[in-house]
């Protein structure tokens, strides 16, 4: 009948970008922490009413170059900005991926590393369902 491997299932999913941590630099941006000059904070990620994971940081912003840093189970880890400027005036900032150096908006914590997305190979839950149904659509085909 069929080849090597027909009437098997792929049973291997990817993460999804749900499943880890997230950073995103909007967020700090809109809490102050990319405005000239040094800042520092924490961060703390919940489920409901459990706090699942906190990290401090600190950014030092200058005009020429801005930076952020991170520290979790005692590592730190620090971060490159990117910049530049809207028609409307400010700086919008991105993170630059500590790993592939990308420019990206969010990094993600997967298995106590911080990288962009496609460094961790996470996907979106939308994409592993996009083709959930394909087998039935095939058998109804034949």
């Amino acid at each position: 009948m069929g080849g090597y491997g027909s009437g098997m299932s792929r049973s291997y999913k990817k993460s999804t970008a749900d499943d880890c941590l997230q950073l995103d630099s909007n967020n700090f941006a809109r809490c102050g922490s990319f405005k000239l000059g040094m800042r520092y904070g924490n961060i703390k990620w919940s489920q409901g009413e459990h706090e699942i994971g906190t990290c401090g940081y600190w950014s030092d912003i200058r005009e020429s170059e801005a930076s952020i840093s991170f520290l979790y189970n005692e590592r730190h880890v620090p971060i490159r900005l990117s910049w530049y400027a809207p028609g409307f005036g400010g700086r919008r900032y991105f993170f630059l991926c500590p790993v592939c150096g990308r420019r990206t908006r969010t990094l993600f914590f997967n298995q106590a590393a911080i990288a962009c997305r496609i460094c961790h190979d996470l996907t979106y839950e939308s994409c592993n369902k996009s083709h959930h149904f394909d087998s039935l659509y095939k058998r109804m085909v034949e």
